[in-house]
């Protein structure tokens, strides 16, 4: 069963593109960068612009930011997703004791500590190699030509995925995935390629 680590936005947020952070979806510029989401009615009023800071004014802010005893602005941003795969990692914990997990991604799962993620093993090869991932881009748009040219790396590289139909055949398995978009992930194509293995349809 796949399981994402980061969570999604809720129905009322939105993602800013520029910084990432989870936002109201009706605010019109977001609150943490300051960048425009949606055209203002105003279309005569002054934008910011991006200019990004020199590495003196980065140092002295981080400098002035140790003293007062403050935090990172980055730390608040993933604070969320920290917690949530905490809760999730207790979760599987407490209910599914014998469930074996595998970590299904090729770049490691942002803002997670390896010591804090229980599993079996982390399988990168069992994940789009990076050129298929780059061109996918996780545009939905393409989903069906990825969806095939993934299944063709699958069916040259046993190797990487026999482990885990190994491992279902003593406990349930969970494929982890750090995937925000619950619908169009490579996990769940994993998923249903070794069913259709298992069941001799492949």
């Amino acid at each position: 069963m796949p399981t994402s680590l980061t969570p999604p936005p809720a129905e009322d947020e939105t993602e800013c593109g520029n910084c990432g952070a989870y936002i109201y979806a009706g605010l019109v510029k977001c609150p943490n960068c300051g960048v425009y989401l949606l055209d203002p009615v105003d279309t005569q009023e002054d934008r910011p612009k991006f200019k990004p800071k020199s590495k003196f004014a980065l140092k002295i802010e981080s400098f002035l930011r140790k003293v007062r005893g403050e935090k990172h602005p980055a730390e608040e941003l993933f604070i969320g997703a920290l917690q949530e795969a905490t809760l999730f990692d207790d979760l599987l914990s407490k209910v599914g004791g014998d469930r074996t997990r595998f970590l299904v991604e090729r770049l490691w799962p942002r803002g997670i500590k390896q010591e804090k993620l229980k599993m079996e093993a982390w399988l990168k090869d069992v994940a789009p190699s990076p050129e298929l991932r780059k061109w996918f881009a996780h545009d939905p748009a393409k989903w069906a030509e990825f969806k095939k040219r993934y299944h063709a790396e699958l069916k040259s590289n046993p190797q990487a995925w026999k482990p885990i139909l190994a491992a279902a055949t003593h406990a349930d398995v969970t494929l982890l995935y750090s995937a925000r978009d619950t619908e169009h992930n490579s996990a769940l194509l994993l998923r249903d390629f070794l069913e259709e293995y298992s069941e001799g349809r492949d």
